[in-house]
């Protein structure tokens, strides 16, 4: 059976635990983007397995306990034509221009942290961290997007080609049908590429 987590994103608002903001903070509305609800928790208590990024956090309790899939990679494709393969090895992988990232893009046009592409159970999404230029898939901008193999990431300059070879095996080896869920892509309002400085 799926996890029961296969069909929820987490973002939340994340703040330093010594600012006055993060003091006052003691209700927040978190964004469980689910099939069909949003949910309300409290905040975490101190020592919480929070994930912060670029403005954004990430629980790390909230992961699906459906192993991750080994053959998922993306294909980088810069804008000089280098091109390199980057396996999918974790169940949340941080794109970006920090250094720090788990997938480093050397784009002016890319936000430090710029996105995560998340394996949600039975399948990958990509969700945007608040980049300057946002993330876009087949041409429309996505605060959030479930992906399908052959789908192209655009990141600044820099294109993403997610594949996932034994995508249809492997579903109905975990007796997974129907198609990917798109109820849970969320568009984002196009706007000129400026150069990120951030």
């Amino acid at each position: 059976m799926v996890g029961f987590f296969n069909w929820i994103g987490f973002v939340a608002p994340a703040f330093p635990a010594s600012s006055a903001r993060a003091a006052s903070y003691t209700r927040p509305r978190v964004s469980w983007l689910t099939k069909n609800a949003e949910l309300r928790v409290k905040p975490p208590r101190s020592g919480s397995p929070w994930r912060a990024s670029g403005g954004w956090a990430t629980f790390g309790t909230m992961e699906p306990d459906v192993d991750l899939p080994l053959d998922a990679y993306l294909k980088v494709m810069k804008k000089d034509g280098e091109t390199f393969r980057f396996p999918i090895r974790k169940k949340t992988v941080t794109i970006g221009r920090d250094p720090a990232c788990d997938l480093h893009l050397d784009d002016p046009y890319v936000s430090r942290k710029h996105c995560q592409i998340v394996f949600r159970g039975e399948h990958f999404t990509v969700i945007d961290l608040q980049s300057l230029n946002k993330t876009v898939v087949k041409g429309k901008q996505y605060i959030q997007k479930n992906l399908m193999p052959g789908n192209v990431i655009d990141l600044g300059a820099t294109k993403l080609l997610f594949e996932w070879p034994t995508h249809l095996e492997w579903r109905r080896a975990h007796g997974i049908v129907g198609e990917v869920p798109s109820e849970a892509d969320i568009p984002e309002k196009a706007e000129p590429e400026k150069p990120e400085n951030k």
